[in-house]
């Protein structure tokens, strides 16, 4: 998927306290559950669990489209502790590390925190075969990870400018193109005859006004009102998986 930035894996050893740490995902922006559209493979986890016994962790299920070609959006559903540091690892290499803060309901006379948050995170498999997952949790000087292994069956890879022809453009179409284009309601965001080269570009360029990729969500709220992607969904998972793959300068080995 992404690229590893330089930052090291929560070691159960090392229970220094961590520092708040950003990832793709904010706590409690994310829905309850993935997404079990038609299509989409839907398989129940057993992990393996260490560590921490008690803490809030765990892995339920893993969704994906079995006949997305290679690179595709999977999805976690996961349980999570609340003022924690978790780190995501795939293949051994590091996805995300985020603080999942608190989740806290002020009333009058107390305020109630929850122990843990549910939650649903994407992740981009570039190719099929064995995917190792490891989920890891440090809360004070508790620590606690899950890991399963899958073997993805994913199609052949798609090259961006035909990814982008053959699926990306006719969600473009079909869902956007009635504001988003030159004389709409909406900001010209693009135009249907554009080719990959050119939204490539404009992902580049105005990827705010595609709240991020959807796959960031760092402008849904403004959307909100118009939005008509459910989060996850295939046509969410094929804008994602564009901005991903421009992001990331994706291309098919």
């Amino acid at each position: 998927m992404t690229t590893p930035v330089n930052r090291s894996r929560l070691a159960p050893f090392r229970l220094a306290p961590c520092t708040a740490l950003l990832a793709l995902l904010v706590a409690g922006c994310q829905p309850e559950t993935a997404s079990d559209d038609t299509g989409d493979t839907f398989d129940p986890v057993d992990t393996d669990d260490s560590g921490t016994v008690e803490l809030a962790l765990a892995v339920r299920s893993l969704s994906y489209t079995q006949a997305n070609p290679g690179p595709t959006q999977a999805v976690l559903d996961i349980r999570i502790p609340t003022e924690a540091t978790v780190q995501l690892v795939l293949n051994d290499e590091l996805i995300e590390e985020w603080d999942t803060g608190d989740s806290c309901i002020v009333f009058p006379a107390f305020t109630q925190c929850a122990d843990y948050l549910d939650q649903s995170l994407p992740v981009m498999i570039e190719t099929g075969g064995e995917q190792k997952f490891e989920l890891t949790a440090l809360k004070g000087g508790e620590w606690k990870t899950v890991t399963f292994e899958r073997d993805l069956t994913l199609g052949q890879c798609i090259a961006n400018a035909a990814f982008y022809d053959e699926i990306v453009q006719p969600v473009l179409d079909d869902a956007c193109s009635s504001c988003h284009r030159e004389g709409g309601d909406g900001s010209s965001v693009f135009w249907s005859d554009d080719p990959w080269a050119t939204f490539e570009t404009t992902i580049l360029n105005r990827r705010e006004d595609l709240y991020q990729a959807p796959s960031l969500q760092t402008s849904m709220e403004q959307h909100r009102r118009r939005q008509i992607f459910q989060p996850y969904s295939t046509e969410y998972r094929a804008i994602a998986e564009s901005v991903w793959r421009t992001l990331n300068s994706f291309q098919c080995s």
